[in-house]
């Protein structure tokens, strides 16, 4: 038998917003997501995007 990992983090429906100078944009829609102890999560994209 298998051992179930912990869950050490859980991400339902996330929405981010941002405003800038033409108004609201919407960066993240939905998005679900779980993270169990012992995986790596990485955040990729284009240089100067948002990041942080």
């Amino acid at each position: 038998m298998g051992t179930e990992q912990s869950t050490v983090l859980q991400v339902r429906d996330l929405h981010v917003q941002v405003h800038n100078q033409k108004g609201n944009s919407t960066i993240v829609q939905g998005i679900n997501f779980e993270l169990k102890r012992g995986q790596v999560l990485g955040l990729i994209g284009e240089s100067g995007c948002g990041k942080r």
